[in-house]
């Protein structure tokens, strides 16, 4: 049976989720969605509350629990429409929590039969009394070890969620203490904030629950505020196209901001949801791009940020980790002169450089010392990694037999000149350097002054010069 044609009320925990993948929800909120029902052994009809009860369950963003509870409401409309008993329940706001207000019923009765005509009678009746014969006080071991008796009254079924909130505010917490970051013990054990409390067998005023808080590292974290694409600002464009993440559409009234593929579109939200999520879970990720499995497109980072709505904090903590990580992949570099970042150009060989900042000293860039030597391509370091593996590269590669004469010589070699590493694959000994185009011998390593060549023609068998090694 279809989760349409069932009550909310009756749904299980497979009827929500069919609810939430009509949605249009997948990926990494679905999954979170999957996960905190499966963890809190919940079912579809325990899922009530408010839109942040929903957010805080889940760990969604604000805009999809929005979104669910609206489509929540409307289907438990269409349910009470459809058939011909309508039961309207007062609900409180706090998750899957009863008030203790009157039951309210509508029903039909037959007030002729020989008519046949049915009126419409409102029968009422009072719980009130009979929650306040089972009610009970709650007493927790707070801050600083005092014990505090809750002004509030509750029953076996009042969620753990609502004694926190109770307490929260008996206490005057700061505002910046969510109900997320306080536990509630019981013998010693964490207590699920969206478990009853007779789930954890209290159901008297006999129990004492201990508060914990749960601690956090360093700075605090950026509060959660709304986002807002600013489009004329930006120069952004305004699109009907649906959310590519989530779905939102014009039904939803959040405006969403086109990508660079020119195909899909992302709000604020999603797309700060996105950005961090991307980089946090791959320590190699140093761009976006467009989340549609078969688009990819890399996206500009600098609109990524704009379409969600950075403060100066997040953009330069997420900028800063891109940056980070660029410089670590090898393209860019920091002038051990001045500090300033360096970029080697694509297809550079050597590894010579000069700061066009400082103009200072040479310097490596594999090793980031001062240079040495009058080459281009090996600073001459002992300790640089590239001379150390091209020594080691040198000294043990394989001999080969040149063109012309029955000579064999190493199969790696310097250029003498400015020391541009070159293999010899085939033709004569006679070499153009690829990095300062100076010309040499392959065997002898002789320089080639003018139109002469010191070791003669090209079949002439000179002298091999020994394995070349970088001091």
């Amino acid at each position: 049976m279809s989760f349409q044609s069932k009550p909310t009320s009756n749904w299980t925990r497979a009827d929500f989720m069919a609810f939430i993948s009509s949605m249009g929800v997948q990926g990494g909120n679905y999954n979170k969605i999957k996960s905190a029902m499966e963890e809190n052994a919940l079912e579809g009809s325990e899922i009530r509350g408010k839109p942040e009860d929903l957010k805080d369950l889940f760990g969604i963003p604000m805009i999809l629990a929005k979104k669910i509870k609206r489509q929540l409401d409307v289907q438990a409309v269409k349910q009470a429409c459809s058939g011909s008993v309508a039961r309207v329940d007062e609900q409180k706001s706090s998750l899957g929590h009863r008030g203790l207000g009157h039951d309210m019923r509508y029903r039909y009765q037959e007030s002729s039969k020989s008519s046949g005509s049915f009126s419409a009678t409102r029968t009422t009746t009072t719980t009130t009394t009979i929650k306040q014969q089972c009610a009970f006080v709650v007493t927790l071991r707070g801050q600083q070890g005092k014990l505090i008796v809750l002004n509030k009254r509750f029953t076996k079924e009042s969620r753990v969620k609502s004694v926190i909130q109770a307490y929260q505010d008996q206490e005057c917490l700061a505002e910046s203490t969510h109900v997320e970051e306080i536990v509630l013990h019981s013998g010693g054990k964490p207590m699920e904030k969206n478990r009853t409390l007779g789930w954890y067998n209290i159901v008297s005023d006999m129990n004492r629950l201990t508060v914990m808080f749960k601690t956090r590292g360093g700075a605090l974290a950026t509060e959660d505020r709304v986002r807002k694409i600013q489009f004329r600002k930006c120069g952004l464009t305004k699109t009907s196209l649906a959310d590519v993440l989530i779905g939102y559409d014009d039904d939803d009234g959040i405006p969403r901001a086109l990508l660079d593929c020119q195909k899909h579109a992302m709000t604020a939200d999603t797309m700060y949801s996105y950005i961090t999520t991307t980089l946090a879970s791959n320590p190699n990720q140093k761009e976006i791009s467009c989340p549609y499995p078969t688009c990819g497109r890399a996206l500009d980072w600098q609109r990524c940020t704009q379409i969600a709505d950075m403060d100066k904090n997040e953009y330069a903590k997420w900028t800063g980790l891109i940056e980070k990580r660029s410089r670590a992949a090898g393209n860019v570099k920091e002038c051990p002169n001045c500090g300033a970042y360096c970029v080697r150009g694509d297809g550079v060989a050597i590894f010579r450089m000069n700061c066009s900042a400082c103009k200072r000293q040479d310097w490596c860039w594999e090793c980031a010392q001062t240079w040495k030597g009058s080459g281009s391509s090996m600073c001459c370091n002992q300790n640089c990694d590239l001379v150390r593996e091209t020594n080691e590269r040198l000294a043990t590669c394989p001999l080969v037999k040149v063109a012309y004469i029955d000579k064999e010589m190493p199969e790696f070699r310097a250029c003498p000149t400015c020391l541009t590493f070159m293999e010899y694959t085939r033709w004569c000994k006679h070499m153009k350097c690829v990095g300062c185009a100076k010309e040499f011998c392959f065997v002898c390593l002789a320089k080639k002054t003018g139109n002469v060549w010191p070791c003669g023609s090209i079949d002439n068998a000179c002298e091999v010069a020994a394995r070349q090694k970088f001091v």
